[in-house]
């Protein structure tokens, strides 16, 4: 049989890496990511879908749990059983804006802007949304390292993320909610040859 459970989730909650040794860190103006799909791993194996469809979320923004939780915070339909882990696939593309100061190389002391490069007092003197393609190559280019339970697909270009210890089951009378907090103050990075993009943000996911 199949139950409505009420699951707010704001799962995007860890991205790839690409953290070199010399990477400076900053906090990006808008940091979008686009959600294609997430599933509930059934105890004993397979997997039910909770939601599928894409949905851009930009999880720098003030309200950023809040518009998530819009998306997610909804009855949704899955079978009676016990889960212990959440699957998550999202797009590898993720569009950020932001501007920080290099701290490595001949540049340490330049501002360097998404979209144009350092700020030359010119034709680059603001941010612009830059779509950031991540991939495994990448990842090794800059000495980075996926976090645990992540995968990057490079054929279809998607992010797939196994988050365990979610834990909950599904019955009659039962659900399960879950609130996430972003904290994306470190999510933009730059290398000592000048080349920005993502880091991971932290989050916290806790049981309602």
């Amino acid at each position: 049989m199949r139950r409505f459970v009420l699951l707010w989730m704001v799962v995007m909650m860890a991205f790839v890496s690409c953290r070199g040794v010399f990477a400076a860190t900053a906090e990006p103006d808008n940091y979008r990511i686009t959600l294609k799909k997430v599933e509930a791993r059934v105890v004993g194996g397979g997997y039910a879908t909770i939601l599928e469809g894409s949905q851009s979320f930009d999880i720098a923004s003030a309200d950023a749990s809040g518009s998530v939780a819009g998306y997610f915070g909804q009855a949704v339909e899955i079978p009676d059983g016990t889960y212990d882990a959440l699957r998550v696939t999202l797009s590898a593309t993720i569009n950020m804006t932001g501007t920080l100061v290099q701290d490595a190389g001949i540049n340490t002391g330049s501002t360097f802007h998404t979209g144009c490069g350092r700020d030359n007092g010119g034709a680059c003197v603001a941010a612009t949304a830059t779509d950031y393609l991540m991939t495994n190559a990448l990842v090794a280019a800059f000495g980075g390292a996926l976090p645990a339970g992540m995968t990057i697909d490079d054929a279809n270009a998607e992010i797939v993320i196994v988050q365990t210890g979610v834990n909950f089951s599904v019955a009659e009378g039962q659900g399960a909610a879950y609130t996430i907090f972003f904290d994306t103050s470190t999510a933009m990075g730059i290398e000592a040859d000048n080349t920005m993009h993502p880091e991971v943000p932290s989050f916290t996911l806790s049981r309602s």
